[in-house]
């Protein structure tokens, strides 16, 4: 599956897209609802865990609740595990 979305220069999504894509429409429903979660994240850059980005800013401006998971541990992120067959399954292609 291939998707159409505005990149940076290593080809990872840009931070507007991951607000205006995924924040912004499914994320802050919730908390309009008043849903208690805190989201996972790991540290990937668009996911903003450094600096004052626009990611970031609009985490704090909302409220959201979240933390930066270790990406390259499968004890700390049982959802990299997940990955192992689809990514072998890219990296054939």
């Amino acid at each position: 599956m291939q998707y159409d979305i505005p990149s940076n220069s290593n080809s990872k999504m840009i931070q507007k897209v991951y607000l205006d894509a995924i924040l912004k429409p499914v994320v802050k429903p919730w908390l309009d609802q008043g849903a208690h979660f805190i989201l996972e994240e790991d540290g990937d850059s668009w996911h903003g865990p450094l600096g004052q980005n626009i990611g970031k800013k609009w985490k704090q401006k909302h409220g959201l609740r979240h933390f930066f998971n270790c990406p390259g541990s499968p004890d700390m992120s049982p959802i990299e595990k997940a990955w192992k067959v689809p990514g072998m399954a890219i990296k054939d292609v």
